[in-house]
């Protein structure tokens, strides 16, 4: 069979990851079988005429912003469950800046220090991510500075606050160890993500979430018996299309089917085979598109509010324990993943708390010494 993913984003701030007006990032999709896709289309038209006969067209920005729209939005979600298989990353965008300060000062090809086999080191760059999250501050602001407008000045200035920061909170190995990034090379590294694609696409939250998501699709698809062809479905961006357009043509320009195991035991596809092909359509004629908005806006929207330390809606609750504590039970259930989380440790307890009522057990905090065996010696 041949199945067709409609997916949106939600909380689009490009390359400024301290935007605090939009903590977080969500990409989310419906992965439909090509045949069934008419029953979805009519249910989210159905939805459309009963609850907003007025409205050509339905968006999450508009719906949500009461507990009415809320409540609707649930039914409408539910109902859209039943005919597709939903798919989710949702990102902090705090976090994923640590992240990006964790790959830029401790990458061996900028630090001397690092041996090359770090740069497969996902897990480890993620509990190092973690500390980095835990003990900085102010230079994850000038970080985050240098990142969108790149400055050799400003990156000078980020290492140097971040070493501090990190030597404040006993982190002296890893202070040191920034201190030994070379930051001229980092500094054109910067300029080359902000000029290669169009817009600045590179050094985006977007693009590299769009790549993740391609390989959830992938891999999930891989795994389905009765999964012929995929093909994405996009709502229509002005600013990144041709970037994304870019990035999934290297995926089909790839003659031999490869991939490659990162620490943990994750695969990292280089090509793919059930994944065919990329397409964008405007919204306001895609219904399916219309229920997709919905759903990345209500995800964005009550991790949000959990980042910011808000009260949930009884509505938000509700969506929160089935949209997305029943996506990870059935992910766990069945074995396959749908849906990943770039997130802190505290933010995975703060969601953890409010699918299941309590606080997570064995929360430790992440050691430097980790970083040990990936010195040279």
């Amino acid at each position: 069979m041949n199945f067709d993913v409609y997916c949106d984003e939600s909380g689009n701030s490009g390359k400024n990851f301290l935007d605090s007006g939009q903590p977080m990032y969500v990409l989310a999709g419906i992965m439909v079988e090509r045949n069934q896709s008419y029953r979805l289309r009519n249910r989210i038209i159905e939805f459309r005429k009963e609850c907003y006969p007025d409205q050509e067209e339905i968006k999450g920005s508009y719906i949500l912003k009461n507990t009415k729209g809320q409540k609707n939005a649930n039914i409408l979600i539910n109902s859209i469950f039943e005919l597709g298989i939903p798919f989710f990353s949702i990102v902090e965008k705090k976090f994923m800046l640590a992240l990006k300060m964790v790959e830029t000062f401790l990458d061996p090809e900028y630090n001397k220090n690092l041996v090359t086999s770090f740069t497969w080191m996902n897990d480890t760059k993620k509990r190092i991510g973690q500390i980095f999250y835990n003990s900085i501050n102010h230079s994850r602001d000038v970080f985050g500075e240098a990142y969108k407008r790149p400055s050799l000045e400003l990156i000078n200035k980020a290492q140097e606050e971040l070493s501090g920061e990190l030597e404040k909170t006993k982190n002296s190995l890893l202070a040191e160890l920034v201190t030994q990034a070379d930051t001229e090379k980092i500094y054109d590294e910067f300029q080359i993500a902000n000029n290669s694609y169009s817009n600045g696409a590179l050094a985006s939250i977007n693009l590299p979430i769009l790549n993740s998501f391609f390989q959830i699709i992938e891999r999930y698809s891989q795994n389905s018996m009765n999964t012929n062809k995929v093909r994405l479905i996009h709502d229509e961006h002005d600013k990144y299309e041709s970037s994304f357009k870019k990035i999934f043509n290297q995926y089909m320009d790839k003659k031999q089917i490869d991939s490659f195991e990162l620490e943990g035991g994750q695969t990292i596809l280089t090509s793919f085979k059930k994944l065919k092909k990329f397409e964008f359509c405007n919204s306001t004629a895609s219904p399916i598109v219309q229920g997709v908005d919905i759903y990345a806006s209500f995800l964005n929207k009550v991790c949000s509010k959990i980042f910011l330390r808000q009260n949930l809606s009884p509505e938000m609750n509700k969506f929160v324990k089935s949209s997305i504590g029943g996506v990870i039970y059935n992910n766990i259930l069945e074995g396959s993943a749908t849906c990943e989380f770039i997130v802190s440790d505290w933010f995975n307890n703060k969601l953890y708390y409010e699918i299941e009522g309590e606080e997570l057990e064995d929360l430790s905090i992440p050691k430097e010494d980790i970083i040990k065996e990936f010195l040279v010696k």
